[in-house]
């Protein structure tokens, strides 16, 4: 990571000229990073990283195939035939001396049959495409939606492609000073 010393305060002259970082200045069990200037020195905090990992199950996993009969009624469209679980897992990825109670705005979206002009599915309340906000802490989670069918779908063998993606947005977290935490950047944010 770059770090230009006017995006840390205009006017620093050799920002840069010496570092450290083998040492905890702020007590929170978590490396800082300490940058010479000319006259000057900034300390540079670490955030507590967060790992969120997430996962679709689908229960069946195949619709069978008697559910794309045209029934000519669209009264059909009232009975899943799908239920798809989501799944997140939120921990922290950096040990800090105290325990680190995260707290966290997890927004997610489904999108459904996502290479089709039209879907051939719906979810819960007949939408296409959902976004959810939940409210989350150091834990794993599980958010269970019905799948249906639209009415008279015409191709029945190409498989139905499913899009997850979120973001974490933390709150500042007790034990971090009110540092929030970050995002691992290595998360597979969408699936």
């Amino acid at each position: 990571q770059r770090i230009a010393g006017s995006a840390v305060s205009p006017g620093l002259r050799y920002f840069g000229q010496s570092i450290q970082g083998n040492m905890d200045v702020s007590q929170d069990g978590l490396n800082d990073l300490v940058v010479g200037a000319l006259g000057k020195v900034v300390l540079l905090r670490s955030r507590p990283v967060v790992d969120v990992t997430a996962a679709i199950m689908q229960s069946p996993e195949e619709i069978a195939l008697w559910r794309f009969v045209c029934p000519g009624i669209p009264e059909e469209l009232s009975t899943p035939v799908s239920n798809l679980t989501v799944c997140f897992n939120v921990s922290l990825a950096t040990s800090a001396k105290q325990e680190v109670n995260l707290q966290a705005n997890l927004m997610y979206e489904l999108k459904m049959d996502v290479k089709r002009l039209s879907s051939r599915v719906l979810i819960d309340n007949l939408e296409r495409d959902i976004t959810r906000h939940r409210a989350v802490t150091n834990d794993a989670y599980c958010f269970d939606h019905e799948v249906f069918l639209t009415a008279c779908v015409e191709d029945f063998l190409s498989p139905i492609e499913i899009q997850l993606s979120f973001s974490l947005t933390p709150f500042p977290t007790e034990g971090t000073k009110d540092l929030p935490p970050i995002l691992n950047q290595r998360c597979a944010t969408t699936l």
